[in-house]
């Protein structure tokens, strides 16, 4: 919190846990005690998946053209 100033906001309610730093093992394992914290570091539940760039840009179709006008201006 040493760095948290006044233009910020005020100070966090004591029900938001603060996490000052994560050099020491008990605030580590209290910030995985958070669930969607632990969920979202979790281990994967099934192995990753890919595809290869050639299926990606076969996937994607072909380009659309636009057939906009050379040097006019659009956003005017």
């Amino acid at each position: 919190m040493i760095d948290y100033s006044e233009r910020i906001g005020p100070l966090p309610v004591e029900e938001v846990p603060v996490f000052h730093t994560f050099r020491f093992p008990q605030e580590r394992a209290r910030w995985f005690s958070i669930p969607a914290v632990a969920n979202a570091f979790r281990e994967p539940t099934e192995p990753t998946k890919g595809i290869t760039m050639s299926a990606l840009m076969e996937s994607l179709g072909p380009p659309l053209v636009l057939n906009l006008e050379k040097g006019k201006d659009l956003l005017s």
